[in-house]
């Protein structure tokens, strides 16, 4: 937990000077059994928790959008189902993060963009609908995250849960 604590506030001090209200968040992407831990030691690491479980919010992923003929349709077939819960869609390409957003979903999830799409992407997603909330995720490391930081208002890694190094520490009393 140390390790994600600490991997969680590195990323936080790299993004904040450049995004004020960037989110950092874990995906689902945790070990059962010690998920609230994980998500713990991210929100002590200055990240937020997000996406606990399939309970709270609707997440439609590319697998779902393979069952519907556009993502406007698939929309409207989890509202008429469930009106109640925030729909987050993870999106690829930019006709599709405009029809949602356009829908007013809760939030887009730009999967696997380069910067400079995210950046147009996001731009044009908030002429749309300026109070919606945008997330970049897939392929976002230490090395890239800054220039994924202005453009959107949160970023979830699964490397905070999944890949982070424990850090060696110890205590010596005197």
């Amino acid at each position: 937990m140390s390790g994600i604590a600490t991997k969680t506030r590195e990323l936080v001090d790299l993004c904040k000077p450049l995004n004020p209200t960037l989110q950092i968040a874990a995906t689902r992407k945790t070990i059962p059994g010690i998920r609230t831990y994980q998500k713990r030691a991210v929100e002590i690491g200055g990240g937020i928790r997000h996406r606990e479980g399939l309970y709270d919010a609707i997440m439609v992923k590319d697998n779902h959008l393979k069952f519907f003929d556009s993502v406007e349709e698939a929309i409207e077939k989890i509202r008429e189902k469930s009106a109640e819960l925030p729909i987050e869609i993870e999106v690829e390409k930019e006709s599709d993060a405009i029809a949602a957003a356009q829908l007013h979903v809760s939030t887009i999830m730009l999967d696997n963009q380069s910067p400079d799409q995210t950046q147009k992407i996001s731009q044009k997603i908030r002429e749309i609908y300026p109070e919606i909330l945008i997330e970049s995720s897939g392929n976002i490391t230490k090395e890239n995250i800054q220039s994924y930081a202005p453009y959107v208002d949160r970023i979830s890694l699964g490397c905070l849960t999944h890949s982070v190094q424990n850090c060696d520490f110890s205590m010596e009393i005197l």
